[in-house]
């Protein structure tokens, strides 16, 4: 072994290139060390209140210029897109409110390479509208081309020219958008010209195959010389359209929005009306008409850049807001401002800008009861170019799409949060117990916004949905004290980060701490006591609360003091051929958790039979009422009233937050005859007042500080006696709690700290890298002189070795 050593040894030191290529392993080796005990984290982009993005559009094809349009659950995305050198139109569908979509179809083929624009439109008896522009080779002038599905997206119709009229057959068509109003009319709006100048052009389809005449919808006068990029909505009859005008101001060209709107399908419009009020530059509008109040988002040039400002039109547009509401918050450019309104009343405005490297998409949401918006979420990722945002609304979740790197991607807000699953150890579900005391755990379930906590609280209704979160996520069990005796419910649902609810998990916990009440019997064929001729008794029985029974122990038999020992789950018994004489049935209850009633005896003459000793009977009622209890050790316990607070911490552990909602629970009183509680919240334990001060279930603590603190509770109820209402107080519940706020720490202190702690729970590790590192720099620049040492001291350790033990 020493003469390997010794020979890799000088091999280490002999070759140089050896060396090195040894200490550059080293190298790497501690770097990776370092790294790995020094890195602060990676920074988690996922977006709260938004769900993980998904790809629409086929794998191998090159798609952009997104389009969805949705009726009911029912969703229709339409784009352009590129394989190898073929060009065209596709379609996806989707049935359950954008879960899930089909794979995309091709619906026609293109063979120029401008941009189609595809747009589309669903009718209500499910039929689908695509339209889009294609540029004809003879004369190179843009025509618009439509195709129909009658099957929900399944067959298409072949690609089919549009024809508005002979008149404007020699001008171009550009930029079309389809429409079904709740007729099933098809309406087709379009760019073309008006005596050379571009304007917007309405026709109107009502067999989905031949288009009417093109009828120009704006009069361009008083400086304007063009009309552009309309947002239209039709709601019933009515028919909004907000465009972009650009004519002369103050002798500059500038870009404003302008209304028009039809009540009557659009068979005549109302004169133009300016919308925006701003002295700069206002583009590319987006409408939607939320109970009668029309939401326009737009493009503002007021700060020298583009920023995405919102407005509303009360009365369908007819008075608009003096000041805008600013949507955006960057310097950098937003582009292609697009909204939709919700079913819980936000507006959720989506852009896209270029404050990043690359561009990208961008939501904000606007609570139309609070008047206020959230903050700006980005949906797309990071170092990916992403652009034109669309978006359609299925009830209260809104569904984004976008074109990124040759792909369509969708994105669905958060509007679900998953369930906790909930456990007991101590009582599984369905499983009657006798501990009054439970013990319940729940899981934290994944969600894309981050569970922020739950909400729960345990009383004997069976559906009841709690709405109050009162536990955070570092609590994840606790122990429900005094259960009354039958069922009682545990409700939670958990809150995730977009301030979702999940649905409620009740759990069922079932306690039977009490003895079930025993059976009454009665026999059709034997009445009780007297003398019958047939040998052939029946008996039946019933009970209270059947369901927390597993069944019966019962006998027959001579001998008054028997104990039953056969066991049943019937309501009934049969006997045959008795002989004459005096017989005792006796029969007890047994419930889920092997606690048994008293026993019930029922005495049957079969014929005829001697007299019986009275002590007898003496002895039979001492059997099954002092035996049951002295053998079984079964007590009926007393159900005293009580109040106790339900805390959302464990209260024998440090609270580390200065606020908190506590939940009272009552128990063994009618909620109805609960008048309210008296309580009270200190640093030195209280007395309790015989005054109600709270009628809520919920006590709400604030301003917290360092310390102990001691709260208290007692709960102020009536009963009924000799008809008359009499008021009680439950006895006080104290409890005591201490409060240690953590510190704030700046960044620095926050990774210093972080650093100090990773240094201590890798020491080993980092010893060596350290002693690595050095032994690096030795070897590595001294590697000569190390050699000559070394051997040097080789040499004298041999010869003061001979010295000592050859001489």
């Amino acid at each position: 072994m020493n003469r390997i050593l010794s020979y890799l040894f000088n091999l280490y030191f002999r070759f140089p290139s050896l060396r090195r290529f040894f200490w550059a392993a080293v190298t790497l080796a501690v770097i990776v060390t370092f790294v790995t005990v020094f890195h602060t984290g990676s920074v988690i982009t996922s977006p709260v209140g938004w769900e993980k993005s998904f790809t629409i559009s086929p794998l191998k094809v090159f798609s952009k210029d997104v389009k969805v349009a949705s009726r009911g659950n029912f969703i229709v995305g339409v784009f352009e897109g590129k394989e190898g050198d073929g060009k065209g139109i596709y379609s996806t569908v989707s049935f359950n409110g954008g879960k899930s979509f089909l794979n995309a179809i091709k619906i026609g083929d293109v063979y120029s390479n401008i941009e189609c624009i595809p747009h589309v439109a669903i009718s209500g008896n499910g039929h689908i509208a695509v339209v889009w522009q294609n540029l004809l080779m003879k004369d190179s002038i843009t025509r618009l081309y439509f195709s129909v599905s009658k099957d929900m997206g399944a067959t298409w119709s072949p690609p089919n020219r549009i024809f508005t009229g002979p008149e404007v057959q020699t001008e171009m068509q550009m930029v079309p958008q389809v429409f079904y109003d709740n007729r099933g009319v098809l309406h087709l709006f379009y760019h073309s010209f008006k005596t050379g100048i571009v304007t917007l052009f309405h026709s109107v389809s009502r067999d989905e195959m031949v288009f009417g005449k093109g009828e120009a919808l704006v009069e361009l006068y008083g400086g304007l010389r063009i009309a552009l990029l309309p947002s239209i909505h039709i709601s019933g009859s009515n028919i909004f359209i907000v465009w972009q005008g650009k004519g002369e101001r103050l002798g500059v060209l500038s870009d404003d929005l302008f209304i028009i709107s039809s009540d009557n399908y659009g068979r005549s419009w109302s004169s133009r009306k300016k919308v925006t009020q701003s002295p700069a530059n206002d583009a590319s509008p987006s409408i939607v008409l939320h109970e009668n109040v029309l939401y326009l988002a737009y493009q503002n040039f007021e700060d020298d850049n583009w920023s995405i400002m919102l407005q509303k039109g009360y009365d369908g547009g007819t008075k608009w807001i003096e000041k805008p509401i600013k949507i955006s918050t960057t310097n950098a450019n937003c582009y292609s401002p697009t909204l939709v309104v919700s079913d819980n009343d936000e507006v959720i405005v989506f852009w896209y800008d270029i404050r990043y490297t690359k561009p990208a998409v961008h939501a904000r949401r606007y609570s139309i009861s609070e008047l206020r918006t959230l903050s700006e979420v980005r949906l797309s990722k990071a170092k990916v170019a992403a652009r034109k945002p669309v978006s359609v609304s299925i009830g209260s979740a809104a569904i984004v799409f976008w074109e990124e790197s040759g792909r369509i991607m969708a994105k669905y807000s958060d509007v679900y949060a998953a369930p906790p699953r909930v456990f007991s150890i101590t009582h599984p579900q369905d499983q009657w117990r006798r501990s009054s005391t439970a013990q319940v755990e729940w899981s934290i379930p994944k969600d894309e916004s981050g569970i922020i906590g739950f909400a729960a609280i345990d009383n004997t209704i069976p559906d009841f949905n709690p709405t109050i979160k009162n536990y955070e996520t570092n609590i994840t069990k606790i122990k429900i004290p005094d259960l009354d005796d039958g069922v009682t419910y545990f409700h939670i649902r958990s809150i995730d980060g977009a301030g979702n609810f999940s649905r409620t998990i009740h759990y069922r916990i079932q306690v039977s701490n009490n003895p079930p009440a025993p059976p009454v019997v009665i026999s059709n064929t034997h009445p009780e006591g007297k003398a019958v001729k047939s040998r052939s008794p029946r008996f039946i029985w019933s009970v209270d609360a059947p369901g927390r029974l597993k069944g019966f122990e019962y006998s027959l038999s001579e001998d008054p003091l028997k104990i039953p020992d056969r066991f049943t789950a019937n309501l009934s018994a049969e006997y045959e051929n008795l002989e004459d004489g005096r017989y005792f049935f006796k029969i007890k209850a047994v419930d889920k958790a092997n606690a048994r009633s008293r026993i019930t005896a029922y005495e049957i003459i079969v014929n005829k039979a001697g007299p019986i000793d009275p002590s007898t009977y003496a002895l039979l009622t001492r059997d099954y009422d002092e035996k049951f209890y002295r053998e079984k050790e079964e007590i009926v316990r007393v159900r005293i009233p009580s109040v106790r607070i339900q805390f959302p911490f464990d209260i024998s552990k440090q609270y580390d937050k200065s606020e908190f909602n506590a939940i009272i629970s009552a128990r063994n009183i009618n909620r109805r005859n609960l008048i309210g509680y008296s309580v009270f919240i200190d640093t030195k334990e209280g007395k309790l007042i015989n005054r109600v001060n709270l009628k809520k279930d919920i006590v709400r603590v604030k301003g917290l500080k360092d310390g102990d603190y001691y709260i208290g509770v007692k709960g102020k109820y009536f009963k009924i006696e000799n008809n008359k209402k009499r008021f009680y107080w439950t006895k006080p519940y104290i409890a005591k709690f201490t409060v240690v706020i953590p510190p704030m720490y700046s960044p620095i202190v926050t990774f210093s700290n972080s650093v100090l702690q990773r240094l201590a729970s890798n020491w080993i590790v980092i010893s060596l890298s350290v002693v690595s590192a050095l032994s690096l720099i030795l070897t590595v620049g001294f590697g000569a002189k190390v050699t000559f040492y070394t051997r040097l001291f080789q040499f004298r350790l041999k010869g003061a070795f001979r010295t000592i033990f050859f001489t």
